[in-house]
This record gives structure tokens, C-alpha cells and sequence, in this order.
């Protein structure tokens, strides 16, 4: 801090007034006069401005009004005090309003103005502080932000590069199991099955990341397209129809006939209801889990549609203290459960953000000891006439039968593992491949 005295501008076009103030002043601060309103801006506009304006009203060609007027329009923080005969309530007021800090009206006390002019020179000095650290944290925070956006940039390079890197090799051991599970011996095709079945499981946990990794980062965007909701269905409960049946529990399900489309995210539906489902078969050891599915009344929206999923189970079930538990990230009930029933603790926290990013509801009622129900309800688009007439047309190409004449095949797979496997998946079909790694 400068050991300077700070300046005082007096303008005021009376040297009485002037003469009066100047020894009550001189010992603090440095005086510097103007007697009229011009020259009093000129002075509090160079270089080594004042600290605070002492500023008459009525003054010849420009009144201390205009002054103030003038400075606080440039945004001029200069302190200015009023010091005049104009003695009116509403001169007060005005002089205020137009940005003065205090109003000192004549015959005044020195030692009074002394006092006050000192209060005010603190109090600049104060917010002159305050703006500063202001300015130094909002340099930080700037700062600390432009760094977390390069951070979640870095994040989701490194999610969209560790999405390819982990699929990629997971993605050759399931194909290198599936093109040689039928030939090995006996022995060998047992081994190759457990393989598979570890390396499913483990690219499920992967999945899992990723997906948790992705809402995280808040980069996770629902798909919309028009599916069919029986076919979705039809799918996945024919994979839990015979998971129910090795475990030796009963499967219960039956639903109407659904509408023939939906508008949605088929995907991120499907492994939604997967991971409930998966939930209710691991925690039941005997009797039965079940699915229902029903579409409820229309929504408010005209073009929507909602539907309800039910999954019940007769297994652990969960107490009434937990069950809000259940859909935090990588919570376990107990920590039992890590070693009895596995898992990462994240599949119904995916549902619930899932569920969510689609405007909809899970809930779960359970009885400690007696089972569980969860139900979801999410609403869905209807699709139009035009995207009916759309996959009508689609569905119609599928079923062509394409009669293919020279059946070569180009295939173009940069990854090594990937050409093995999917050269002799397609030789085994009777196709002559020809391989590139490049399109160049």
C-alpha cells in the first residue's frame, strides 16, 4: 500500500468555503481545488485521480448536479460528498439518487466533514478490498472451470476409448467360444461353456460400468425410435423363462397383446427390465418370480402413452428401512451379500437414473423374509402414421428371401482377433472372404 496521502478535491466556486476546510485537511491528505464544475472534471478524470470529491451545488456554467451526473455516468467510483446551502429534503434526496455517498449542508462543521470524509475513505477502502478479492476468486473460479470442462472433455474421451478397449477384447473370447463350442470333446465343450458364461458375466459388470460411467458424466443421451414393445418383451422373457427353469423356480408371466409401436429407447428399456428381472432371480432360491406388464390410462399428453412393468419375487425381500438403499450407487444391504449373491452394487442405481432421463417412476414394496415387487412406470411416444407405414415397409424387407449368387464377401476389421473370428464365422457359411485392415 502506497505511503501517499490520499487527495481531496474541493470543488466549489466559493474560496471562503475552501479557506475553511483547508487546515482541518492538509494534515491527512493532499488538497487539490477546483472552482468550477469543468475543471473539477478534469481533475477528477487524470491520472493520479482523487480518492474523494468534496462538491458544491450551485455553482456558474455546470452545477455539482451535472458534475455527478457526468462522473457516475463513465462509472466513476470516486466518492462524492454533497457540501452546499441547499438545505431542501428533496435536494438531498436528488443528489442521493444521482450517486452521492453523503450530503453536508452549510454553514457546516469542519472537524464534522473531517470525520465523515475520513468514514468514507475507509469504507472505499473496505469495498476497493472486497472487489478485488472478487475479482481474484472469480479469476480462480474461471480458472477451476475451465479446467473441470477440460476434465469431463479428458473424461469422455477416456469413457468413449475404454468403451472400445474393453468391449473390443471381451468381444473375442465370446466369438473365439462360440466359433469352436460344438467341435472339442465332451470335456472340452463343458469348459468352453463355463468360459463363455464367466466372460458373458464379466462383459455384463463392463456394461454396467459404462453405462454408470456415462450418467456420471452426464453424457448419457436417450435414443428414439419406433419398436415393438411384444417383440422386446417376447425376447427377453424367453431368456428368463429358461435361467427360472435351471434354477428350478416357476416363471409367471402373461400380459394382453401390446400395441403394435412405441416411440422410445428400446436399448436402455431392455436393460432396465434385464437388471430388475436379474435381481429377482438372484435373490430367490425357491418358489417363483413373476412379470406383468399393462398399458394405463393416456397420459395428459395427447401423442403419450404409459405403461406399467410389475417384476415380483418370493425370495429375501428387503426391510422397510432399506429400500430406499437399494438405489444408491454401490450400496449392498449387508455386506454379506457381496460374497452370497456378488455384484457391484450399481444395477438398480442405473435403473433409477435410466427411468428418470425417461420421465417416468420405480418404486419397490417388499416384506423382509416373504419377497419383493418393483414397478416402473414410464410413458412412452405414440408413434405416427408415417413411422407405422415406415417399419411396415422395413419389416417387409426383412422377410425377403435374397438369393445370392457369388457369395464373396469383403471384409474390412482392422483388429486381429475380430478378422479371426469373423472370417470363420462367415467361411462356415459358405462365404469366400477376402480381408482388408483399411479402406485405403
Amino acid at each position: 500500500m502506497s505511503d501517499e496521502k490520499p487527495i481531496i478535491l474541493i470543488i466549489d466556486d466559493n474560496p471562503s468555503n475552501i479557506q475553511l476546510l483547508a487546515p482541518y485537511l492538509t494534515a491527512d491528505y493532499q488538497i487539490k481545488v477546483a472552482t468550477d464544475g469543468i475543471l473539477g472534471l478534469k481533475i477528477a478524470k487524470e491520472e493520479h485521480a482523487p480518492s474523494l470529491i468534496l462538491l458544491d451545488i450551485m455553482m456558474p456554467e455546470m452545477d455539482g448536479y451535472e458534475v455527478c451526473r457526468r462522473l457516475k455516468k463513465e462509472n466513476n467510483t470516486i466518492p462524492i460528498i454533497f457540501i452546499t446551502a441547499m438545505d431542501d429534503d428533496k435536494d438531498e434526496e436528488f443528489g442521493l439518487k444521482l450517486g452521492a455517498v453523503d450530503y453536508i449542508v452549510k454553514p457546516f462543521v469542519p472537524s464534522i466533514v473531517s470525520a465523515r470524509i475520513k468514514t468514507h475513505l475507509e469504507l472505499k477502502l473496505h469495498r476497493d478490498h472486497l472487489e478485488e478479492l472478487v475479482k481474484e476468486r472469480t479469476s480462480t473460479l474461471d480458472k477451476a472451470l475451465i479446467e473441470l470442462a477440460q476434465s469431463n472433455r479428458l473424461k469422455q474421451i477416456f469413457l468413449n476409448t475404454i468403451s472400445h478397449e474393453l468391449r473390443t477384447p471381451m468381444n473375442g473370447i465370446l466369438g473365439c467360444l462360440d466359433t469352436i463350442g460344438g467341435k472339442p470333446n465332451y470335456d472340452h465343450t463343458k469348459m468352453l461353456a463355463s468360459a463363455r458364461q464367466s466372460a458373458s458375466e464379466l462383459m455384463c459388470i463392463v456394461e454396467d460400468i459404462l453405462v454408470f460411467s456415462e450418467i456420471q458424466a452426464g453424457s448419457l443421451v436417450l435414443g428414439q425410435c419406433s419398436f415393438s414393445l411384444q417383440t422386446l418383451l417376447d425376447d427377453l422373457l424367453k431368456n428368463y423363462e429358461a435361467l427360472c427353469k435351471e434354477k428350478g423356480l416357476e416363471f409367471e408371466y402373461s400380459f394382453p397383446p401390446l400395441v403394435s409401436g412405441l416411440v422410445g429407447d428400446p436399448r436402455y428399456l431392455r436393460i432396465i427390465l434385464d437388471k430388475v428381472l436379474q435381481n429377482a432371480l438372484k435373490f430367490t432360491s425357491n418358489d417363483k418370480i413373476g412379470f406383468g406388464v399393462h398399458e394405463e390410462e393416456s397420459t395428459d399428453k395427447d401423442n403419450e402413452t404409459c405403461f406399467q412393468f410389475t417384476v415380483f419375487d418370493t425370495g429375501i425381500g428387503i426391510a422397510k428401512e432399506d429400500q430406499e438403499k437399494i438405489f444408491q450407487s454401490f450400496r449392498q444391504l449387508d455386506g454379506a451379500f457381496d460374497r452370497t449373491y456378488g455384484g457391484v452394487g450399481i444395477g438398480l442405481a442405473i435403473c433409477q437414473h435410466l427411468v428418470k432421463l425417461m420421465n417416468g417412476e420405480i418404486t419397490v414394496s417388499s416384506q423382509l423374509g416373504q419377497g419383493s415387487k418393483f414397478t416402473l412406470e414410464i410413458p412412452f411416444k405414440k408413434p405416427t402414421k408415417a413411422s407405422l407405414e415406415t417399419d411396415s415397409r422395413e419389416e417387409k424387407k426383412a422377410s425377403v428371401t435374397v438369393k445370392v449368387g457369388n457369395r464373396k464377401i469383403l471384409l474390412v476389421e482392422d483388429n486381429r482377433v475380430n478378422q479371426i473370428i469373423e472370417k470363420k464365422f462367415l467361411t462356415n457359411h459358405d462365404y469366400e472372404v477376402s480381408l482388408a485392415e483399411n479402406v485405403i
